[in-house]
This record gives structure tokens, C-alpha cells and sequence, in this order.
């Protein structure tokens, strides 16, 4: 009995797989492909949704074919880049050689968002697999680079065959897509095998941005500074032509941070006369809280690292962190000058407050688990909290929650 539905689904989809490369996708109908099989339209539908879900198990067959024929013709070769090249060169003959089918593909599922919840995808997955274990193999064994952006260059590699048929099929541009293989291959091969170099004039940035990286992944303690040279794509030496030392890189990803910060929070008290200090008090504390969480590694930095060295105090680049202070007390003063505020808060300990709550909330998201807590819902109750401290009259914390930048 199981034998019979399957032979009559094959059949169902011979039918259909015939009358879309005799006419075309558009004039086939369930009642044409009934016809052609020999069955009765209500059984088509008893073994099919409807026409896209038998145009999708065509190409389900034909993939699982494909699939099958790759495999076979990958045996034996070792090497990644001639791996690629092999599957490259597959997928264009397919091209070339199954006009009907990739019009079908491209036209019909590859911007069908219906297609990519069936069982031709899940095929098609398995395909772009193939592709991501020759690229991860070529990277393991030093024939490509081993910091490529995997999920960019499946993009690339299928984007081009992609482009390459409708070219081809369709449009008539090019007769054979087989014949760019070798064109194709020398602007993948540059990609996958040869390291960009930070232009000279933003090698500082570059280093500080790879120790950044590094010192939140490794700890600042573990850090080597071969690892970040690495990262940063240059000989170990250069490093130390712009910096003494970790620990001179570390403090300059304060300065670097921090001043970036300060800069942007300065639009906060452009045409100061227009904003009411509540709320430019509510921003400059939303700014603060925010930008952190969106520097996660310098916030890990930050507040390991920086906080609590003793030797940052002692360089000129702590100072900076002082120019929020005054700011923040500018705009309490003028709180407490327009009855807004209450007059007995004391400015400096209205930081102390908040930077110290913010960074027992810091050190907790960081040591623990960032995926654990809502850090911006946490931010906002702290906010929030500090707002009750500052103002005479309760405040109006949905208005305060629309407030942006």
C-alpha cells in the first residue's frame, strides 16, 4: 500500500516536472498535472497542498540529485580551493544544462518565502553545507584565511551562480555561465587567501580595536600582545611604535571611549535654554547607561580592568571621566535653581550614587552572564529611582521613558 502512494507522488510529480519543461512554470495547472498523471485532481491535492508545494518537490528531487552527483565528484580531491572550483564548476553546468529547472528555482522559490519552510530548503542547506566545510577545512589547513565571515562568502559563492543563470536563461547576456569559472575563481580566491592590511594612517585605531577585542575575550592579565598584533593584521614591533606597552594600550581605550562618549553627549546641553533640566538630567543618565551597553567589550574593559587600577588615576587620561560630573552637577544646580529639584541634593554624591550602582549592576551582568539579566530594563529602573532622589514632585516615568538622546 505504501509502495502505491509513493509510486503515484512520483508519478504526480513526473507529470509536473514534464509539463513545467515542455510550457512553462506559468501555464502548468493541478489540472493539467492530474491530467498528464492520470489521476484525479482531488488525489493530486491529497498528496500535495497545491501547485507550489509540487513545484517545491520538483526541485526537491532535483537537489537531492545534485546533492548526490557533488558528493561523488568531490571524492578524491583534497584540496580546498579545488574543491571549490569543482563545486563551482558544478553548480554553473547545472546551469547551463537544466535551463528549465533553475528558471523554475529562481522564479518561483528562491524569493517565495513559503519555499523556505520545505523540505527543498532544508536540501538546499545541506548544499551550502558542503560549500562551509570545504571553506572550514581550507581554513584550518592555512589555504584560506582563517578569519573569513563564513555565512558572507555562501552569500557570495550563491549569489553569483544566482546571478550568473538569470544572465544566462533568462536575460541571454552570456551563452554559457560554465565559461566564468575562471573569472569567478580569481576574485574568490584573492578573498579567501589574502589578509586586508588596516591602511597606515588608521593602524593606531586598528591595534586598539584588536586589543579591545582581546582583552574581553582573554582578560586583560592574559592578554598577549602577540595575540592582538594578530587581530590587528600587523608585525608585533608595530604595536610598539605607537604604544609603550598593555597597559598604555588598555588606558587608551579609556581615552578613546570615553571621549568618543563625551562628545556625544554634548548635543545634550546645545541651546540649553530649551530643555528643562529634568530632562536633560534623565538624558544625560540614559546616555551614560546605554552607551556602555552598547560597547560590551569596553564595558568589560572599563570596569575589570580601568575602575579600579590605581595607576589610571595617576595618567592624564582620568581626568576626562570627571568632565561628566560637572556636567551632570550643572544641570542639578539648574534643577535646584528653577524649583524643579529639591534643594538639599548634594551633586557629587548624586554621581557617586549612580556610577557606583551602575557599576555593581556592570560587574554582575559581566561576571555572571550577559544573557541572564535585562540590562536595559535594569538601567531604566535605576534611572528611574535616581530621577525619585532628584526631583520635588514624583516623576512621570512614561513620559520619562520616551525621551531619546
Amino acid at each position: 500500500m505504501e509502495k502505491k502512494k509513493q509510486q503515484t507522488r512520483s508519478r504526480i510529480l513526473d507529470a509536473a516536472e514534464a509539463l513545467i519543461l515542455e510550457s512553462g512554470i506559468e501555464e502548468v495547472t493541478i489540472a493539467k498535472i492530474a491530467e498528464r498523471a492520470q489521476v484525479a485532481d482531488s488525489l493530486a491535492y491529497k498528496y500535495f497542498k497545491g501547485k507550489n508545494d509540487i513545484i517545491f518537490s520538483v526541485v526537491a528531487e532535483r537537489i537531492r540529485e545534485e546533492l548526490s552527483l557533488l558528493r561523488e565528484q568531490l571524492q578524491g580531491i583534497v584540496d580546498p580551493k579545488s574543491q571549490l572550483s569543482k563545486m563551482i564548476w558544478h553548480m554553473l553546468q547545472y546551469n547551463d544544462s537544466h535551463r528549465n529547472h533553475v528558471t523554475n528555482f529562481l522564479f518561483r522559490c528562491r524569493s517565495n518565502k513559503d519555499f523556505y519552510k520545505s523540505d527543498a530548503y532544508l536540501l538546499m542547506k545541506e548544499y551550502e553545507g558542503i560549500l562551509t566545510n570545504i571553506l572550514e577545512a581550507g581554513a584550518r589547513e592555512g589555504v584560506f584565511r582563517n578569519d573569513l565571515d563564513l555565512r558572507l562568502v555562501r552569500h557570495i559563492v550563491f549569489g553569483t551562480i544566482d546571478i550568473e543563470a538569470l544572465n544566462c536563461t533568462v536575460t541571454g547576456e552570456i551563452e554559457n555561465s560554465g565559461r566564468d569559472l575562471d573569472d569567478i575563481m580569481a576574485l574568490l580566491v584573492p578573498m579567501l587567501t589574502m589578509k586586508v592590511r588596516p591602511a597606515v594612517a588608521n593602524r593606531k585605531r586598528a591595534i586598539m580595536l584588536a586589543a579591545e577585542k582581546i582583552f574581553a575575550r582573554d582578560g586583560y592579565a592574559d592578554a598577549k600582545i602577540a595575540a592582538i598584533a594578530e587581530a590587528a593584521q600587523v608585525a608585533e614591533g608595530t604595536i610598539y611604535e605607537y604604544f609603550s606597552g598593555k597597559e598604555d594600550l588598555l588606558f587608551a581605550l579609556a581615552d578613546m571611549n570615553l571621549n568618543a562618549y563625551l562628545d556625544r553627549v554634548a548635543n545634550i546641553f546645545q541651546n540649553k535654554g530649551i530643555s528643562p533640566p529634568a530632562e536633560k538630567l534623565w538624558r544625560l543618565m540614559r546616555s551614560f547607561g546605554l552607551s556602555f551597553l552598547s560597547i560590551q567589550d569596553f564595558m568589560t574593559i572599563y570596569f575589570m580592568d580601568t575602575l579600579f587600577n590605581r595607576r589610571y588615576y595617576q595618567t592624564a587620561i582620568q581626568p576626562r571621566q570627571n568632565e561628566f560630573a560637572r556636567m551632570l552637577g550643572e544641570v542639578i544646580e539648574a534643577g535646584k535653581t528653577d524649583g524643579s529639584f529639591r534643594e538639599t541634593i548634594n551633586p557629587r554624591v548624586f554621581w557617586y550614587m549612580f556610577q557606583g550602582a551602575y557599576t555593581h549592576l556592570a560587574l554582575r551582568w559581566i561576571l555572571i552572564d550577559h544573557k541572564e539579566f535585562d540590562k536595559y530594563t535594569e538601567v531604566r529602573r535605576l534611572m528611574t529611582l535616581m530621577m525619585t532622589a532628584a526631583l520635588k514632585e514624583p516623576p512621570n516615568v512614561e513620559y520619562l521613558i520616551k525621551i531619546e538622546f
